[in-house]
């Protein structure tokens, strides 16, 4: 697996739900990959983005809609 953590692999469609204005995860790594100096992603993508996904219950919520609207994972920049 290329991306940082696995929620990187949620469909954004179905992260979109909550966070209408996620960009996608194509814009999303391509700024994590950019910066300078290791961070942790969760914690980034919520401060820079505001997507929580540090919970399970968060995450599983996210997959249920994925598996009820038959959204396939995301895909996007490596």
């Amino acid at each position: 697996m290329g991306r940082p953590d696995i929620v990187a692999y949620l469909n954004e469609d179905a992260i979109r739900v909550d966070k209408a204005g996620f960009p996608g995860w194509t814009a999303v790594m391509r700024e994590f990959h950019a910066m300078s100096g290791r961070r942790s992603f969760k914690p980034w993508l919520d401060e820079r983005f505001g997507v929580n996904l540090t919970r399970t219950d968060q995450v599983r919520q996210i997959v249920k809609w994925m598996v009820q609207k038959n959204l396939p994972p995301g895909n996007g920049a490596q």
